[in-house]
């Protein structure tokens, strides 16, 4: 309720039966859920920021954050780097409704705008995805790590296709460790993000998100929001979340993750 009543306040236009654009809804709720099981994206964001948190011995020095995003993972890796340079594709601000990206940088992954050896850490989140040709984003990024740095890629193996028509793969630890050979990394580790349970939890709050409270599309930029169904998606969204973490929490099986998080390295040369 008090989200709606936020909505109210902002004084948004049109009547119940006028939705509002997605990116919309999402900048004015998102900053005050973003954290929390009120936001039906918790389970996934927040295993991974637990998992970034796991390896944080992995990360030093000036960082690469390729396909940053609205930097909602910064307070974790500025915890180890001593700076972080985001860089984001133009067009994907578009297609995947981040009016709020903030890089410091725009360039394309496949021919990062960085000389060699200039970072002693690259992270790659949610990205390999949505590449035609990963193992070549992979080689750019092992070219620009310094010899010993390390990379932190993670990766969907269990998602709904996203960003159309910009979505292309899904990842076992065994493709993971032959791309990362075939660039010239050393794979250090392989972790689930999340459980088969919170897997089957993430992937029902999706659902409620993009089948009730979003309408349907193609492309996320073109998708309206319901801000209507508010008061009852977002608990429910929040409800079936903290249900499916408990289960996951009682019986854990990593074998069914929603995605996996890469810890390779440059081999010292």
């Amino acid at each position: 309720m008090g989200l709606f009543l936020l909505l109210r306040r902002n004084h948004i236009k049109g009547s119940p039966a006028t939705p509002l654009k997605a990116s919309t809804l999402i900048h004015l709720v998102l900053p005050y859920i973003r954290n929390s099981p009120l936001n039906p994206l918790f389970i996934p964001r927040n295993a991974t920021r637990r998992l970034l948190r796991k390896n944080l011995d992995s990360i030093s020095g000036l960082l690469l954050d390729v396909g940053c995003g609205e930097r909602e993972f910064d307070e974790v890796l500025a915890q180890r780097a001593t700076a972080i340079i985001g860089l984001e594709y133009p067009p994907s601000r578009e297609a995947q409704g981040q009016p709020g990206a903030k890089p410091e940088v725009y360039g394309d992954a496949m021919r990062l705008p960085f000389a060699d050896e200039s970072f002693d850490t690259v992270a790659c989140i949610c990205v390999l995805e949505h590449v035609p040709e990963p193992a070549a984003l992979l080689a750019e990024c092992r070219r620009v790590v310094k010899p010993g740095g390390h990379l932190l890629v993670a990766v969907p193996l269990c998602d709904r296709v996203h960003c159309a028509p910009y979505d292309f793969y899904r990842y076992t630890p065994y493709g993971l460790r032959h791309l990362a050979a075939k660039a010239g990394l050393e794979a250090r580790a392989i972790d689930s993000v999340t459980g088969t349970w919170a897997n089957v939890g993430a992937k029902i709050s999706l659902y409620l998100l993009y089948s009730l409270m979003f309408t349907k599309a193609e492309r996320y930029a073109d998708r309206k929001a319901r801000w209507w169904t508010l008061p009852v998606g977002v608990p429910l969204c929040c409800m079936v979340q903290l249900f499916f973490l408990l289960l996951d929490w009682l019986h854990r099986d990593d074998r069914d993750p929603d995605q996996y998080l890469l810890i390779a390295r440059r081999p010292a040369e």
